[in-house]
């Protein structure tokens, strides 16, 4: 029994003398945001792989609403800007602030992504995931404010991406501040 006693005693010594001074703190280390090009990729991969049709709903500011089937070559083109969204380049770490928020009454984790340089296109960007510990955590969601300057004319571009069922982008589009003319598109692959 001395034995086994002495040699707790030598392990937790080695363990309190142990050099911590090669390990990083979370401050230190480096912070990786979400790869939200990749996952939008991989959305439009397994439309195409699984051939899903597709179907695009276009909302006018007049609020006339057309339908039509479209290919997923179309839908992948229409979803370029979703495709063009990714924080993840070490260059976009001191420009914006990665935040998170546990909702366990919908058992749920939000990472939110914003910025305060007005100049940047996207300003903000909320990914909704559902944490598993036993499985992968999906992600349910994805919402990303993106601003447009072309000229005189501003364009906001609300984006929402449901994983596995389809996207949204309402657009506001203003000239020097005048009345906006919004507009609406929505590509649906989960009927």
């Amino acid at each position: 029994m001395k034995n086994y006693l002495a040699i707790a005693l030598a392990f937790s010594l080695f363990a309190c003398n142990n050099n911590s001074s090669d390990k990083k703190t979370e401050s230190e280390g480096e912070v990786s945001f979400f790869p939200t090009a990749s996952f939008f990729a991989g959305q439009v991969k397994m439309v195409d792989s699984l051939q899903l049709p597709v179907l695009k709903f276009v909302t006018a500011a007049n609020g006339h609403t057309d339908t039509s089937q479209i290919t997923t070559r179309e839908m992948g083109l229409m979803a370029t800007d979703f495709l063009q969204t990714d924080l993840t380049g070490p260059e976009f770490r001191k420009l914006y602030k990665e935040q998170s928020f546990a909702d366990q009454s919908i058992s749920s984790v939000t990472l939110t992504y914003s910025t305060t340089h007005k100049e940047l296109p996207i300003q903000r960007l909320d990914v909704l995931i559902n944490p598993n510990p036993v499985m992968n955590d999906k992600v349910r969601s994805i919402y990303i404010e993106k601003l447009e300057k072309h000229g005189d004319t501003s364009v906001l571009k609300k984006m929402y991406w449901k994983t596995d069922k389809h996207f949204l982008v309402i657009s506001s589009a203003s000239v020097d501040n005048d009345s906006a003319i919004v507009t609406q598109l929505r590509v649906q692959w989960d009927q």
